[in-house]
This record gives structure tokens, sequence and C-alpha cells, in this order.
């Protein structure tokens, strides 16, 4: 659109709109967001107790579910619709 400063106008390609178009509520959305929030934090506790072998089994572990959360999140059209349907 003419006219719009792209620095000032709303994106709708945030974590939470792709929630969204997946099929969760605005509300949903907003505390699946802090429960993995909560969660990364709960595991960087453990990690201040955990040896070194723990501590790289769970960094593997979180940073796989990492990537596939966000290419699941990447299969989200801007339209609304996945990219697998």
């Amino acid at each position: 659109r003419r006219g719009l400063n792209p620095l000032t106008a709303a994106g709708k390609d945030h974590t939470s709109h792709r929630l969204v178009m997946l099929g969760f509520t605005q509300r949903e959305a907003v505390m699946a967001l802090y429960l993995v929030g909560g969660a990364l934090g709960v595991i960087a506790i453990f990690l201040t107790q955990a040896t070194v072998v723990e501590g790289y089994v769970v960094g593997a572990t979180v940073a796989l579910v990492g990537l596939y959360a966000l290419w699941k999140l990447e299969q989200v059209d801007l339209s609304g619709k996945t990219r697998m349907e």
C-alpha cells in the first residue's frame, strides 16, 4: 500500500500470529508462548546444576525441538493456510 511507513506498520508474520493461523485462539497463542518461556527458564535453572554430559543432552534436545518448531511455524502461509495442505 502506498503511503504506509514500513517501520510503523504492524506486521502479521510474528510467532503469535502464526500460532493463531494454525488454529490457536489469541489467548492460547499467548499462553503457549508463556509456557515455552517458562519451560526454557526451568531448563536454564536445571542446567546450572547439570553435568557437562547432561548439558549437552539437554542442549541438543532443546535445539532439535526448537528447529522442529521453527520449521513448523515457517510452514504457515501468511494467508492463513499451511503449505502442507
